[in-house]
């Protein structure tokens, strides 16, 4: 049997794998400040009143200028921040700094090279991924679709470095010539 890869199947070679390493890093700095940026909105969440997020929903829909618009936009804000409950705000409070804390857990290790910590965010962010999913069909958010997007990328990257550095340690099978 031929244990040789396709050419669809090759690792990168030296200069696409730095070219895709960088992108990897770019990818999973962004990612952190993403996830600081979740703990803050997590944080936040517990402190604030209900009804400022209300209001903050009611201004960002521009509710006096437009109330009988008829907007999309403007209807989706105006139904979140009627339907914005105690238990939405510490559901969401929770989540974010969940979330935001997992993140830049595994953007650490990730950052700093631990192996184990490759297959652990993909599992993490592949499982988000399918959470996210769930969300954007019930609720079709473009925003929540974009980071799902952007996750699915990072999933990807995340696997390129992880099966680059584990050949470079060589512990992958090398193909047979």
């Amino acid at each position: 049997m031929d244990n040789r890869l396709s050419s669809s199947q090759k690792l990168p070679q030296p200069k696409q794998r730095n070219i895709l390493h960088n992108l990897f890093e770019i990818t999973i700095f962004m990612k952190g400040i993403h996830g600081i940026w979740e703990v803050a909105v997590g944080i936040m969440f517990f402190f604030i009143k209900t009804q400022t997020v209300y209001n903050v929903i009611m201004a960002v829909a521009g509710y006096d200028i437009v109330k009988d618009s008829g907007h999309f936009a403007t209807n989706y804000l105006m139904n979140q921040a009627n339907n914005f409950s105690l238990s939405t705000k510490y559901f969401l409070a929770w989540y974010f700094l969940f979330y935001g804390l997992v993140n830049l857990f595994l953007v650490f290790f990730l950052l700093k090279g631990k192996l184990w910590a490759y297959p652990m965010a993909i599992l993490f962010f592949v499982f988000f991924i399918c959470y996210q999913f769930f969300r954007f069909f019930r609720h079709h958010s473009g925003l929540l679709l974009f980071f799902t997007l952007f996750d699915i990328f990072l999933v990807f990257l995340t696997w390129l470095e992880y099966q680059g550095i584990k050949k470079e340690q060589g512990d992958l099978p090398k193909p047979k010539e």
